[in-house]
C-alpha cells in the first residue's frame, strides 16, 4: 500500500515538474528573443573593471584577462534562467505565450532593434500595446523592473565572486 501510495504522489509531483519545466523554457525563449540576453551582455562586462582596480598592482598579464572574460554565454544563460522566475512570478504561461507570439513578428523586431516603422508597423506596435497582454505588461512593468533588478545584482555579485577566485586560484592574489 505504501508503495503504491509513494509511486503515485512521485508521478503527480514529476508531472508538476515536466509543467513548470516548459513553462521555464517558454519564458527564456521569451527572453532570448525580446532582447533580454543582448541587454544583460553589457553588465557581464562591468565586472572586469572592478576586478582589475582589485588586482590593479599585481601585474596581471593581460592574457589572463582575456581568458578571465571567456564564459559570458554560459553566465547569461544562468542570468536568463534566473530572470524567467520574475517573469513567472508576473505572468500565466498563456501571457508568455502572447508576448513571444508578438516579439517573433518581424515587426517586434524591427522595435526592437530601434529601427524607423512604417505607419502600419507602428499601428501594429500600438495594437499590441493596447491589447490585454500590452496592458498588462504595463501595469507590471515596475514591479517586474525591481524583480530583474535584484535578480541581475546577485547575478553580478555571484559572477564577481566567482573571477575573484578564479584570479585567486590562477595565483594573482
Amino acid at each position: 500500500m505504501k508503495s503504491i501510495f509513494l509511486t503515485l504522489f512521485l508521478s503527480i509531483c514529476f508531472s508538476g515538474i515536466a509543467q513548470l519545466d516548459n513553462f521555464q523554457k517558454e519564458i527564456i525563449d521569451l527572453l532570448n528573443i525580446n532582447g533580454t540576453r543582448e541587454y544583460y551582455s553589457a553588465d557581464y562586462y562591468e565586472v572586469f573593471p572592478l576586478l582589475q582596480r582589485n588586482f590593479k598592482d599585481r601585474n596581471i598579464p593581460e592574457e589572463a584577462w582575456t581568458h578571465l572574460k571567456e564564459g559570458e554565454d554560459e553566465q547569461l544563460d544562468k542570468l536568463v534562467s534566473m530572470l524567467a522566475f520574475a517573469y513567472r512570478k508576473h505572468y500565466t504561461q498563456e501571457d508568455i505565450v502572447k508576448m513571444t507570439e508578438f516579439y517573433t513578428t518581424e515587426t517586434a523586431q524591427k522595435f526592437l532593434a530601434d529601427k524607423d516603422l512604417t505607419s502600419d508597423e507602428q499601428k501594429e506596435i500600438d495594437d499590441f500595446l493596447d491589447s490585454d497582454i500590452g496592458k498588462k505588461m504595463k501595469k507590471k512593468q515596475k514591479d517586474l523592473q525591481k524583480d530583474l533588478r535584484a535578480i541581475k545584482d546577485d547575478w553580478s555579485r555571484e559572477l564577481f565572486g566567482a573571477k575573484m577566485k578564479q584570479l585567486i586560484k590562477e595565483g594573482y592574489l
